[in-house]
């Protein structure tokens, strides 16, 4: 299962916005070339280590094909059912807490105007 490394890197990922669900599925060992998004990792499924961000890490376990890395050949339909429906879970709460156009009154409560989030400039 998911070691106790893995548990600090991750903890509360399912609930973020911040971090998408599958890095839950593997260990976290590096990070590569000062790059944000870029890891060392190690499968929680296969136990091969593998290297990318985590288009690569979707790319293995919901077994996607031309991405440059090894489909997992661990993961069964039914996990990658389940992480598909994280998946869609998180971008549906990430689009959730975009801003979102409000009315707001304008002179003195006559009328309301459509705005986008506030501007500075």
């Amino acid at each position: 299962m998911a070691s106790h490394s893995q548990e600090q890197e991750t903890q509360g990922s399912t609930t973020s916005i911040d971090q998408p669900p599958l890095w839950d599925n593997v260990t976290k060992l590096e990070r590569l070339g000062g790059s944000e998004g870029c890891w060392k990792f190690k499968c929680n499924f296969c136990s091969e280590i593998r290297q990318g961000s985590y288009s690569r890490v979707r790319a293995h376990l919901l077994g996607i094909k031309g991405i440059g890395i090894s489909i997992c050949k661990q993961v069964t339909a039914a996990d990658k059912l389940n992480m598909k429906r994280l998946e869609d879970a998180y971008e549906e709460r990430k689009l959730e807490s975009q801003a979102k156009e409000v009315e707001l009154p304008c002179e003195a409560g006559v009328g309301f105007k459509k705005r986008k989030g506030l501007r500075f400039k």
